[in-house]
């Protein structure tokens, strides 16, 4: 639930901040402005940990006026969302492209404290900073750049989470706040509240309607708390670039569900979850999002240019997360790996990939698949060259057979390889990561993959045909068995670690 100000109190008529004299922080009683934040003991004195968090809502009258309008609930968010820090023990570890949460987490940290103080959910801290960084919002020069958001004036932030901002400027921060919303704040390293020679991020959280103070949640807790007007003008506010860059307005949609969104290029961000553990319904999800999309009949460049992915390299950096999440080198890899190109294209796109057999992307001399992701804009899979594309992606080296000869990537070769093995069984007996193989003729062989099963059959990723290109598709027992299909059972392969690559 989104916790606004209490109706109760009338906004418009909020106490104008002129005539302030001095700034100050309802800690305690003490009055500071400004304060030295060089000064260990007047550091000391702001900087308080959970524990004391009763200080920082003030005193006598000022507790008094501070709890009135908040919500008891949203009180005890106020308390807990120290937790997402940037300085937190916990956190502050956390690798960032070679810096860590610690030295340079401070937008991530916001983004987290907003989301908490929204939901009052727990984050998964791993995915957010994932989703983070999939929308480009944080690289190592972004952190402390007033213009990371840019144009468009709506930007999707972590859409995955439901949060979303709009650029506004400084006039319009009480209108925002007093609207529920939060205030994504950068400022430059001139600020008192930023790190020496470094910006920072920090955010404005709410207006107290009867002091007219405003809460400040800082991630790395310098000035958590509330303060004046005053002391935002001369600590944020003057420390800003002409054009008020560095001030958004971020909101949070309750009813967010990135699986419920209809299916339209320019709006999605590829869903964030696990694709290795994916209840049935989600698997029906997938399916029949799969199933309402048409045939891309351009390039992956294109599809992608028109999404928040932007590029092909940022796409196959989602499936590259998506399969370390799941665990490369592991059935849950490839699992993940095959669902994070098909059903992630869907979802960003609106499209499916292209089928081709002469153009798939396999290496010419060897008929076999040696790159990840989509390796290039005219990208091209057959049914074969997906399913161990899926097994190379997923952390893999093809499978050899006992003379040491490659399986290649065509389903008379994969085919042969399970029988060598043992691999060929009943199709029934399958399980999410086996494939599913048909060699009757080389015109009518096939190859899928297993991501679901029901007791009718399976939810099955492929590369149909040229007419279907890739697709998540369903398969009963009783039409795969009179189609002449095998399992190829993948559990000794998957289990033996010299296969990992």
């Amino acid at each position: 639930m989104n916790f606004k100000i209490n109706n109760n109190f009338n906004l418009s008529n909020v106490k104008s901040y002129n005539g302030t004299k001095n700034a100050h922080i309802n800690y305690a009683t003490e009055t500071y402005g400004p304060p030295n934040l060089n000064d260990p003991e007047t550091y000391d004195k702001i900087n308080k940990d959970q524990a004391n968090f009763m200080q920082k809502l003030g005193t006598g009258q000022n507790l008094m006026q501070n709890y009135q309008g908040l919500n008891p609930v949203y009180i005890e968010r106020l308390k807990n969302v120290s937790d997402y820090k940037q300085d937190n023990p916990n956190l502050s570890s956390i690798p960032l492209d070679g810096y860590t949460m610690g030295d340079s987490g401070c937008m991530i940290s916001s983004l987290m404290g907003i989301y908490y103080l929204y939901t009052g959910n727990q984050i998964d801290i791993t995915k957010f900073i994932k989703d983070v960084q999939r929308d480009n919002l944080w690289t190592k020069p972004t952190c402390g750049d007033p213009d990371v958001f840019s144009n468009p004036v709506t930007h999707a932030v972590t859409t995955n989470w439901g949060l979303s901002a709009s650029r506004i400027n400084s006039a319009e921060i009480n209108s925002s706040l007093q609207n529920g919303k939060k205030i994504l704040v950068c400022v430059d390293s001139t600020s008192p509240l930023a790190g020496p020679g470094n910006g920072h991020y920090l955010v404005l959280d709410h207006i107290n309607p009867n002091t007219g103070d405003i809460y400040i949640y800082n991630p790395n807790s310098k000035y958590e708390g509330y303060v004046t007007m005053e002391f935002l003008e001369f600590n944020v506010l003057n420390h800003l670039t002409a054009d008020d860059s560095g001030l958004w307005s971020v909101a949070y949609n309750p009813d967010h569900k990135a699986m419920s969104q209809s299916v339209s290029a320019n709006k999605y961000s590829a869903p964030d979850f696990n694709y290795s553990k994916l209840d049935l319904n989600t698997i029906e999800t997938l399916y029949e999002v799969s199933n309402n999309a048409p045939v891309s009949n351009t390039t992956p460049a294109v599809d992608l240019g028109a999404t928040s992915f932007k590029t092909v390299e940022n796409f196959n950096q989602y499936i590259k997360d998506n399969v370390n999440a799941a665990g490369y080198g592991t059935r849950s890899g490839v699992i993940a790996a095959g669902l994070s190109l098909i059903s992630g294209y869907n979802f960003a796109t609106g499209k499916r990939l292209r089928y081709s057999q002469p153009n798939r992307q396999v290496n010419k001399e060897t008929n076999n698949i040696d790159a990840e992701g989509i390796v290039n804009e005219d990208f091209y899979l057959d049914c074969s060259s997906f399913a161990w594309w899926a097994l190379y992606t997923g952390g893999f080296k093809t499978p050899l057979f006992s003379s040491g000869s490659p399986s290649t990537a065509y389903t008379g070769n994969q085919i042969s390889w399970a029988k060598e093995t043992g691999s060929l069984k009943p199709v029934e007996e399958g399980k999410a990561g086996d494939f599913l193989i048909r060699h009757k003729s080389q015109e009518n062989a096939h190859i899928v993959m297993i991501v679901g099963k029901d007791e009718s059959g399976y939810y099955c990723a492929e590369f149909s045909d040229p007419d279907h290109g890739a697709q998540i598709t369903k398969k009963t027992f009783t039409d795969l068995n009179s189609n002449g299909y095998n399992l190829i059972d993948m559990d000794k392969y998957y289990s033996n670690s010299d296969n990992v690559r």
